[in-house]
């Protein structure tokens, strides 16, 4: 039960809140040219009617510090 009741809690509480920044740099060698361009990709961001504007504010604010030429959410 102890298990269950953390997995859980972890699951509704913790994971929706979390934030998890990645940077990768990935080279193509099919580009004739260097790409220095940064791309953002944002997934399993689980929004509800519950979501708080606050959250999806943080998020936008977080990629707007990263000034990337595209946004791909999936």
């Amino acid at each position: 039960m102890f298990l269950i009741a953390t997995l859980f809690g972890y699951a509704y509480f913790i994971e929706p809140n979390s934030l998890v920044i990645e940077n990768q740099v990935i080279k193509l060698n099919c580009l004739q040219k260097d790409l220095s361009d940064k791309f953002v990709q944002i997934s399993d961001l689980h929004f509800t009617s519950e979501t708080k504007e606050a959250r999806i504010s943080q998020i936008y604010e977080v990629i707007k510090i990263q000034d990337p030429a595209a946004v791909f959410i999936t």
